[in-house]
Protein backbone atom coordinates (compact mmCIF):
# COMPACT_ATOMS: atom_id res chain seq x y z
CA UNK A 1 0.00 0.00 0.00
CA UNK A 2 1.64 3.16 -0.87
CA UNK A 3 1.43 5.76 1.95
CA UNK A 4 2.45 9.37 -0.26
CA UNK A 5 1.74 10.30 -4.03
CA UNK A 6 3.53 13.17 -6.15
CA UNK A 7 0.56 14.85 -7.50
CA UNK A 8 0.15 17.84 -10.27
CA UNK A 9 -2.07 20.85 -9.62
CA UNK A 10 -2.76 24.42 -10.73
CA UNK A 11 -1.93 27.09 -8.74
CA UNK A 12 -2.91 30.19 -10.36
CA UNK A 13 -1.21 30.31 -13.78
CA UNK A 14 1.38 27.99 -13.35
CA UNK A 15 1.42 23.73 -13.15
CA UNK A 16 2.69 22.93 -9.63
CA UNK A 17 4.12 19.43 -8.16
CA UNK A 18 3.05 18.28 -4.55
CA UNK A 19 3.41 15.55 -1.80
CA UNK A 20 0.48 14.32 -0.84
CA UNK A 21 0.12 11.74 2.34
CA UNK A 22 -2.25 9.16 0.91
CA UNK A 23 -2.70 8.08 5.18
CA UNK A 24 -4.54 11.40 5.75
CA UNK A 25 -8.79 11.37 5.78
CA UNK A 26 -10.06 12.58 2.56
CA UNK A 27 -8.16 10.91 0.21
CA UNK A 28 -10.09 8.36 -1.60
CA UNK A 29 -8.73 5.85 -4.47
CA UNK A 30 -10.97 6.29 -7.25
CA UNK A 31 -11.95 2.24 -8.00
CA UNK A 32 -12.51 0.62 -11.55
CA UNK A 33 -11.01 4.11 -13.93
CA UNK A 34 -8.08 3.75 -16.32
CA UNK A 35 -4.51 2.90 -14.85
CA UNK A 36 -1.59 3.93 -16.52
CA UNK A 37 0.02 0.69 -17.61
CA UNK A 38 3.85 1.89 -18.88
CA UNK A 39 5.21 1.41 -15.37
CA UNK A 40 3.43 -2.00 -14.10
CA UNK A 41 4.67 -2.27 -10.66
CA UNK A 42 4.43 1.21 -9.92
CA UNK A 43 0.67 1.93 -8.75
CA UNK A 44 -0.60 4.52 -10.40
CA UNK A 45 -4.25 5.90 -11.16
CA UNK A 46 -6.88 8.68 -10.01
CA UNK A 47 -7.41 9.66 -6.11
CA UNK A 48 -9.98 12.18 -5.13
CA UNK A 49 -8.72 15.11 -2.31
CA UNK A 50 -11.07 16.67 -0.27
CA UNK A 51 -9.22 18.93 1.79
CA UNK A 52 -6.10 16.92 2.49
CA UNK A 53 -2.22 18.70 2.85
CA UNK A 54 -0.02 18.76 0.14
CA UNK A 55 3.68 19.90 -0.05
CA UNK A 56 5.08 22.10 -2.43
CA UNK A 57 7.91 20.05 -4.89
CA UNK A 58 10.42 22.52 -6.28
CA UNK A 59 9.59 25.39 -7.52
CA UNK A 60 5.88 26.98 -9.41
CA UNK A 61 6.79 25.76 -13.05
CA UNK A 62 9.18 23.33 -12.31
CA UNK A 63 8.14 19.84 -13.12
CA UNK A 64 7.25 20.64 -16.59
CA UNK A 65 10.58 22.88 -16.84
CA UNK A 66 13.20 20.59 -15.12
CA UNK A 67 15.72 18.96 -17.31
CA UNK A 68 14.24 15.71 -19.28
CA UNK A 69 10.90 16.47 -18.75
CA UNK A 70 9.79 17.30 -22.49
CA UNK A 71 12.15 14.04 -23.72
CA UNK A 72 9.91 11.63 -21.64
CA UNK A 73 7.10 13.43 -23.22
CA UNK A 74 8.65 13.03 -26.41
CA UNK A 75 9.29 9.18 -25.96
CA UNK A 76 5.60 8.38 -24.56
CA UNK A 77 4.70 10.28 -27.96
CA UNK A 78 6.94 7.94 -30.20
CA UNK A 79 5.64 5.17 -28.29
CA UNK A 80 1.75 6.06 -29.33
CA UNK A 81 3.12 6.63 -32.60
CA UNK A 82 4.70 3.08 -33.00
CA UNK A 83 1.43 1.60 -32.26
CA UNK A 84 -0.80 3.94 -34.92
CA UNK A 85 1.79 3.03 -37.27
CA UNK A 86 1.66 -0.67 -36.60
CA UNK A 87 -2.49 0.01 -36.64
CA UNK A 88 -2.03 1.65 -39.92
CA UNK A 89 0.05 -1.08 -41.91
CA UNK A 90 -2.42 -3.94 -40.72
CA UNK A 91 -4.97 -1.58 -42.00
CA UNK A 92 -3.27 -1.02 -45.63
CA UNK A 93 -2.74 -4.71 -45.64
CA UNK A 94 -6.28 -5.57 -45.46
CA UNK A 95 -7.50 -2.79 -47.77
CA UNK A 96 -4.59 -4.17 -50.38
CA UNK A 97 -6.10 -7.86 -50.10
CA UNK A 98 -8.86 -6.24 -51.87
CA UNK A 99 -10.62 -3.69 -54.46
CA UNK A 100 -11.14 -0.73 -52.20
CA UNK A 101 -14.25 1.79 -52.45
CA UNK A 102 -13.84 5.31 -52.60
CA UNK A 103 -14.62 6.04 -49.02
CA UNK A 104 -11.97 3.21 -47.80
CA UNK A 105 -9.29 4.31 -49.93
CA UNK A 106 -10.15 8.03 -48.15
CA UNK A 107 -9.79 6.15 -44.89
CA UNK A 108 -6.67 4.49 -45.90
CA UNK A 109 -4.77 7.88 -47.46
CA UNK A 110 -6.50 9.88 -43.97
CA UNK A 111 -4.51 7.52 -41.68
CA UNK A 112 -1.22 7.44 -43.81
CA UNK A 113 -1.38 11.20 -43.78
CA UNK A 114 -1.88 11.27 -40.35
CA UNK A 115 1.08 8.91 -39.31
CA UNK A 116 3.16 11.14 -41.55
CA UNK A 117 2.14 14.44 -39.90
CA UNK A 118 3.09 12.51 -36.45
CA UNK A 119 6.21 11.44 -37.97
CA UNK A 120 7.27 15.39 -39.02
CA UNK A 121 6.01 16.76 -35.48
CA UNK A 122 8.03 13.95 -33.03
CA UNK A 123 11.01 14.36 -35.81
CA UNK A 124 11.04 18.32 -35.40
CA UNK A 125 10.40 18.67 -31.87
CA UNK A 126 13.10 15.49 -31.24
CA UNK A 127 16.05 18.26 -33.30
CA UNK A 128 14.21 21.18 -31.21
CA UNK A 129 14.59 19.96 -27.73
CA UNK A 130 17.89 20.10 -26.02
CA UNK A 131 18.77 16.44 -24.60
CA UNK A 132 18.81 16.59 -20.29
CA UNK A 133 22.79 16.08 -20.68
CA UNK A 134 25.15 15.24 -22.70
CA UNK A 135 26.67 12.54 -20.08
CA UNK A 136 22.81 10.72 -19.45
CA UNK A 137 21.82 11.11 -23.30
CA UNK A 138 24.91 11.06 -25.29
CA UNK A 139 24.31 12.82 -29.14
CA UNK A 140 24.67 9.35 -30.80
CA UNK A 141 21.84 7.83 -29.24
CA UNK A 142 19.29 10.82 -30.43
CA UNK A 143 20.67 10.35 -34.20
CA UNK A 144 19.77 6.80 -33.50
CA UNK A 145 16.53 7.50 -31.80
CA UNK A 146 15.62 9.41 -34.59
CA UNK A 147 16.57 7.07 -37.25
CA UNK A 148 14.20 4.58 -35.60
CA UNK A 149 11.52 6.68 -36.10
CA UNK A 150 12.31 7.00 -40.31
CA UNK A 151 13.00 3.09 -40.29
CA UNK A 152 9.28 2.34 -38.55
CA UNK A 153 7.36 4.60 -41.22
CA UNK A 154 9.63 3.76 -44.32
CA UNK A 155 10.84 -0.09 -43.69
Amino acid sequence: MLDSALVTAWVGDERRLFSVDLRQGGVEVVDGAWHARGLVEIPSGPVRFDAVAASPVGAPGWYLERPGFSWGGISVAACWYGGAVGIARALHRTVVRRDPDPHTACLLYTSDAADDGCLVSISVVAVAVKPPTTASFPAKAIHIHRMRFWSNKHV
